[in-house]
């Protein structure tokens, strides 16, 4: 895909900050700040979805008051690269349902996982049993989440 960012107009780029912060606003409220019609907010905000800009809208959960109190990142290092083991981590991360990402990096490892657990007993169960478990893993490094200083910001768009 070409750099869609250049086809967005002053409209696009406000409607998707908007709905960035606050996706469940009003759809009235939504075009009055944009400074435009309900039903043309409507249509832009289809075309957004329909090029792939927007891909999903989604309730945010606080896992603390879920009862997910316990959080870590792993660093975890493949056996080797093969398409086998990929294909075997993945199908691990995939079927976990306490890893809510994982992303492939460069560098020593190979990805960084987030698990969320309830106590660190559940949490050592997933990484034994689950992720541990996937014979394509050489090596993991967890560190405990403390605090999070900063999560889920909307993406900068006054470029």
């Amino acid at each position: 895909m070409h750099d869609l960012g250049t086809r967005l107009d002053p409209f696009d780029l406000k409607l998707l900050s908007l709905m960035q912060k606050a996706a469940d606003a009003p759809q009235a409220e939504i075009s009055e700040r944009v400074g435009l019609s309900p039903s043309q907010c409507s249509r832009r905000l289809k075309r957004l979805r329909d090029l792939g800009v927007v891909r999903r809208t989604a309730l945010v959960l606080d896992a603390d008051q879920l009862g997910l109190k316990f959080e870590a990142r792993v660093l975890v290092t493949l056996k080797d690269h093969s398409q086998a083991n990929g294909a075997a981590f993945r199908e691990a991360v995939a079927r976990t349902p306490e890893i809510l990402d994982c992303v492939a990096l460069s560098g020593e490892a190979d990805f960084l996982i987030s698990i969320v657990a309830r106590d660190k007993d559940h949490f050592y169960r997933v990484l034994r049993d689950k992720v541990m478990a996937c014979p394509a893993i050489a090596t993991v490094r967890s560190s405990l989440v403390l605090e999070h200083l900063k999560e889920g910001a909307p993406l900068p768009l006054n470029w």
